[in-house]
């Protein structure tokens, strides 16, 4: 991964915590075109929030490669955290931000927010706002493919 990459979480059944499924992506485009995807599922050391999977995405982005300029959210809670002076006492989320402390690139120093779930027929006042738009899909799809493929309740379990 190089440049500008787009990041998204996922979480399935999220009404109920014991069948929660989250998994994340980091996505990057060339010529508006996915190009390379990285995807996973929250581990059990986390909570299965699209929180905790939104945040996972960034890390990973930021770990991933050196050559990061750029990593695209649609996670606002997810830059302010990073771009806070110091670290939030009550947040459940705290703990990212001590983690961000061994990534290549600091996430305080590249995350941008973009628009999250686009309509991709409408009409882009530019081309960089109609890429972040595509990139900002690719990362939710991949990211809930994600989220998927973890084991799901069975239909009796639901009832």
């Amino acid at each position: 991964f190089e440049g500008q990459v787009y990041t998204d979480g996922s979480c399935d059944n999220s009404l109920h915590p014991a069948y929660r499924a989250a998994g994340f992506s980091v996505v990057s485009l060339r010529e508006d075109e996915p190009f390379a995807i990285l995807t996973g599922q929250v581990g059990q050391q986390f909570r299965q929030t699209s929180g905790a999977a939104e945040q996972l995405a960034i890390l990973l982005a930021c770990h991933a490669s050196p050559l990061i300029t750029h990593v695209h959210t649609d996670y606002k809670a997810a830059i302010d955290l990073h771009l806070a002076p110091r670290f939030p006492r009550r947040s459940s989320m705290s703990g990212f931000k001590v983690l961000a402390g061994a990534c290549r690139v600091r996430p305080s120093s590249c995350l941008c927010k973009v628009k999250g779930h686009q309509n991709l027929e409408a009409e882009f006042s530019s081309p960089e706002e109609r890429t972040h738009a595509l990139g900002n899909d690719a990362a939710d799809k991949a990211a809930k493919q994600a989220a998927q493929k973890l084991a799901q309740p069975s239909r009796s379990e639901v009832e």
